[in-house]
């Protein structure tokens, strides 16, 4: 009986759910202690997610901004006579909901999988346990820059997919229908800034959530190589399922905190 309910689903997710807390205390404990020798890969690991997460964010951003934004947003607030708010529904919906999801989704099956992997191939190469058997702590040299790097660039790649998604709302808007980009930009600066404030705390708990789902994966495989390829895969589905409930509960409180958002002014 105790075999077959340690093996339940349930107890699966409850035990994983304490491994990832645990992996992030123990982060912290080597975030406030010297010595900080994990600034130099900090720094490393933040150029990489760069490196990797940039264009593909880019493009993913502008097609979806060039769809549902400029196709079907501006079709739909010319039919009902509102095409003078063209600017601030892109510029508010972008931010709100659709940017912060995508950026999300892009470093989680980016730079995610990439950390995932890393990791998964040191714990099976114990490369993890030479470290431990050198005195040395896989938590401060791997873990935390890699956790760190992923809450901090996911607003910073944020930003930089809002910004993508404006320009490719406005240029197209222009190119495809003719709409004038005067319009376009003085309607986009109504854009309150606490809704991008509320955006960036948003997309920092979705990188810092991803960061944690990624490395307690790597750093949990075994099983070889097909066992690193099962801890990305899994990684990759907790992190897409975090990143949508996080951004659908945030801006539900959101949204029920500042009931004046949801106008259109």
């Amino acid at each position: 009986m105790e075999a077959t309910w340690r093996e339940s689903t349930w107890w699966s997710v409850v035990e994983q759910t304490a491994g990832m807390v645990l992996l992030v205390w123990r982060s912290a404990r080597v975030l406030v202690s010297r010595p900080l020798s994990w600034r130099g890969e900090l720094v490393a690991e933040c150029a990489r997610t760069i490196r990797r997460v940039t264009v593909p964010l880019a493009l993913a951003d502008s097609f979806f901004i060039f769809g549902a934004g400029t196709i079907l947003t501006l079709h739909v607030l010319q039919k009902i006579g509102a095409d003078d708010r063209y600017g601030f529904a892109i510029a508010a919906g972008g931010p709100r909901e659709f940017e912060g999801w995508i950026a999300g989704m892009c470093v989680a099956g980016i730079a995610g999988t990439a950390v995932c992997s890393d990791l998964g191939s040191r714990k099976v190469r114990d490369e993890l346990d030479a470290l431990l058997s050198l005195g040395l702590d896989p938590y401060r040299l791997l873990v935390l820059p890699r956790l760190i790097a992923r809450t901090i660039m996911t607003p910073l790649l944020f930003l930089w997919s809002a910004t993508c998604g404006l320009v490719v709302a406005g240029v197209t808007g222009w190119l495809v229908t003719g709409y004038p980009m005067a319009t376009f930009i003085h309607s986009a600066a109504t854009f309150p800034l606490i809704d991008l404030g509320a955006a960036l705390v948003k997309v920092t708990v979705i990188g810092f959530v991803i960061g944690v789902a990624s490395c307690f994966k790597g750093m949990n495989a075994k099983g070889g190589p097909a066992g690193v390829g099962r801890a990305v895969n899994q990684a990759v589905v907790i992190s897409f399922a975090a990143t949508c409930i996080v951004n659908f509960l945030f801006n539900s409180l959101y949204l029920a905190a500042f009931p004046a958002a949801q106008h259109i002014s």
